[in-house]
């Protein structure tokens, strides 16, 4: 009956889409039948694939149907009966019944497969189903299992039509045996796993010769990570075990990383590397000149986000950032800073174009408020964004002196609620803050209008963020 419910639902939309109303027959005449597979298998693909399945008994016509649908998305607990079979997981149960669904769709074609369960116990019939979905030619796959299960990487190369893998909760083993390449994976995504030799990441870059990004969180890694291969994307996140990280990428154009534990970071040869986000605690910049390795190695570095501390970039040593063109910073409060200290940082980023700062989480000193530092005229600044302004004077300062010394200026926002990035593609948005009265918008925007230098400066002061119209959006 859900079955059926659902399909109807599913024929309407279809139906509705592809056919005139003045084409709908006026009598009880059966329109479904005089429908198209293709049709019918648009319908299936609304549906949830256990649903898709039990199609099977509607009739004839529809009884192999649901072999045809691109997608699929398993449980373990589609392929056993609620209330029966107690002990389904810790059987062979499960996975037989999936080598059994996918022997059943030989000869068609899966794009897409999703398949989440327990620990797979027998490997050998694991391994069967992995082989099977390599002959249906699967584009798309995801493993995600609830107890740790060892998966050789040596599979992987076994589905040479693979573009995208996600694999959560497993042991990742190497088959030191295979020779295999993959040419087909491009994006590999590995959630909590846990790699037990050194060369099981190294036999994926090496093997996978068109892998462009790699997205790694929550796993444990040995304490030396190499990345190396045609990476062009890296995303690291709170992985366990690791305290260098040593990149060779030749080809790799974005990194973030985002960690609390790395002792160092080395970036051996990334020529390309364009683009870097760093969210790092204090005890990291305290033990790592971080500021100079970005600025010694990275010469080519165009756009900087970091998620820290204002230790960053306040210290006697200043380090030059030739071919900067984009800034973003979101500061911590461990301690009160005074925002006038980053302008000597600013000064030594020439070519810089755009610039964001989040200053939601920081406190202030009056004390350290200097109204008399000489203005450096920046050439290249056209665009800035402030979010979590307070309206303290040490903001108002920080302010009064971008819009002095910003020639070529063109816009900039004030925001009262915080914004900042926080990885993985994520925005942190934050309006906790009450409201400034009319007044405060007004006497803002006067006062920073008044003091631009740029003729053609647009200055804009508001509560709310426009998510759309963002610049950092």
């Amino acid at each position: 009956m859900i079955c059926c419910t659902i399909l109807g639902v599913a024929l309407f939309a279809i139906f509705r889409q592809n056919y005139r109303l003045d084409n709908v027959p006026e009598n009880n005449e059966d329109f479904i039948s005089k429908l198209p597979d293709e049709i019918l298998v648009s319908i299936l693909s609304r549906t949830s694939t256990k649903d898709s399945i039990r199609s099977c008994v509607l009739s004839k016509r529809w009884r192999d149907l649901y072999k045809f649908v691109p997608s699929v998305t398993l449980r373990c607990t589609d392929l056993v009966k609620r209330g029966g079979d107690h002990d389904a997981h810790s059987s062979y149960l499960v996975t037989n019944r999936l080598r059994n669904y996918l022997l059943l769709r030989s000869g068609s074609r899966i794009r897409s497969f999703s398949f989440r369960c327990c620990e797979p116990r027998s490997s050998d019939r694991f391994v069967s189903c992995v082989h099977s979905l390599a002959r249906l030619g699967v584009e798309e796959l995801v493993l995600h299992f609830s107890l740790p299960f060892r998966f050789s990487c040596h599979l992987l190369f076994e589905m040479q039509s693979l573009k995208y893998f996600h694999l959560k909760w497993c042991y990742l083993i190497r088959n030191w045996k295979s020779q295999k390449y993959c040419n087909s994976l491009q994006t590999l995504e590995l959630t909590s796993v846990t790699v037990l030799y050194y060369g099981a990441l190294d036999c994926i870059f090496s093997n996978c010769l068109s892998l462009e990004s790699l997205k790694i969180e929550e796993c444990t890694f040995y304490d030396k990570l190499w990345i190396s291969g045609s990476l062009k994307s890296l995303q690291i996140k709170a992985c366990k075990g690791v305290k260098e990280i040593e990149m060779g990428a030749p080809n790799l154009v974005r990194f973030e990383f985002i960690d609390s534990k790395l002792r160092k970071l080395i970036f051996k040869h990334v020529p390309q590397l364009q683009t870097i986000y760093l969210r790092v605690l204090y005890e990291f910049l305290r033990i790592y000149p971080i500021r100079r390795t970005l600025a010694k190695d990275l010469p080519q570095l165009k756009s900087l986000s970091v998620y820290t501390e204002g230790d960053f970039f306040q210290g006697k040593e200043i380090y030059a950032f030739r071919n900067l063109r984009r800034l973003d910073f979101s500061l911590c409060y461990r301690s009160r800073i005074d925002l006038l200290s980053m302008i000597p940082f600013l000064q030594n980023c020439p070519l810089l174009q755009e610039f964001h700062m989040d200053a939601n989480s920081v406190g202030y000193s009056g004390e350290q408020v200097r109204k008399d530092r000489a203005v450096v005229l920046h050439k290249e600044l056209q665009r800035v964004e402030i979010t979590g302004f307070e309206g303290t004077e040490n903001e108002m300062e920080f302010a009064s002196y971008i819009v002095k010394s910003a020639v070529a200026l063109e816009k900039m926002h004030i925001f009262r609620c915080g914004k900042r990035y926080i990885g993985l593609n994520t925005w942190d948005y934050r309006d906790e803050r009450s409201q400034w009265k009319q007044k405060k918008y007004e006497m803002i925007h006067k006062q920073l209008k008044e003091e631009a230098i740029s003729s053609k400066a647009q200055i804009v002061v508001q509560s709310a963020l426009l998510h759309e119209n963002n610049l950092w959006s």
